[in-house]
């Protein structure tokens, strides 16, 4: 499990791991922190120092290069659990990636999801040419087919969005409209660029957490609204059972 983080967002890092100590305390990853030059103890976790920003995807690459499992569960520090996470659901639904040689298991509730799986499958194919197909984060790797979506320079906007996954051969794969009701991995999306998202200050407080919440404003009220905008759009593809392309 690895982290993905700099050393501007380290506010965040305590809250995170102590969220998932709590709500995924057996859980069965190895777990890394990417940073720059900042040092963070915390038990269990092993810092990757990957130094100056270059790139999303190059700073990546560089941490990759020091983990030495084939399969990597990429994290975001500011993605916090927020409810018990079912270990033996989880690893369950990897297993099963894995023995469909999958490259790409996309493990967030949000679209795209797939359509395209027997009644009662937690997961299933996403067609080539769907919008945000490999989206980054919340994510399960094959170290091979993670390499090769990370295109030197690209920035987290820029591999979200790339075409890349459409040339590969390896199955890229997401939980069904039925698991995505009911995820594996119960979190919430604490800060969307650089501020708290609506609810997060509440629920940090109610996390005891409260000492955290120094040093960011909440987002504004125009960004509540295009998320909300946002969300609709999504949950009429979804109602449809439609793809953004």
């Amino acid at each position: 499990m690895l982290v993905v983080s700099c050393d501007r967002y380290a506010d965040l890092w305590e809250p995170c791991f102590r969220l998932l100590d709590k709500y995924w305390p057996d859980r069965q990853f190895d777990v890394y922190l990417m940073s720059n030059f900042l040092n963070f103890e915390w038990p269990g976790v092993r810092v990757i120092q990957v130094g100056e920003d270059v790139s999303y995807a190059d700073n990546l690459r560089t941490a990759i290069a020091h983990i030495p499992e084939e399969w990597i569960l990429l994290w975001l520090e500011d993605l916090l659990l927020c409810a018990p996470v079912d270990d033996a659901r989880v690893m369950s639904i990897i297993a099963q990636a894995q023995s469909r040689g999958a490259g790409y298991l996309k493990l967030s509730p949000d679209m795209p999801l797939s359509y395209d799986a027997p009644e009662g499958a937690e997961i299933g194919p996403v067609p080539k040419g769907v919008r945000y197909r490999a989206a980054i984060g919340a994510s399960f790797y094959s170290r091979a087919t993670l390499l090769k979506l990370l295109t030197p320079g690209a920035s987290a906007w820029d591999l979200d969005r790339s075409g890349v996954c459409d040339a590969l051969s390896e199955e890229f794969l997401s939980l069904t409209v039925a698991s995505s009701k009911r995820p594996p991995i119960p979190h919430r999306n604490a800060v969307i660029k650089g501020r708290w998202t609506l609810g997060t200050k509440s629920f940090l407080r109610s996390e005891g957490l409260a000492e955290h919440l120094v040093g960011r404003r909440l987002e504004s009220a125009a960004s509540v609204a295009y998320r909300q905008v946002y969300l609709a759009r999504l949950a009429v593809l979804r109602f449809f059972r439609m793809h953004w392309q």
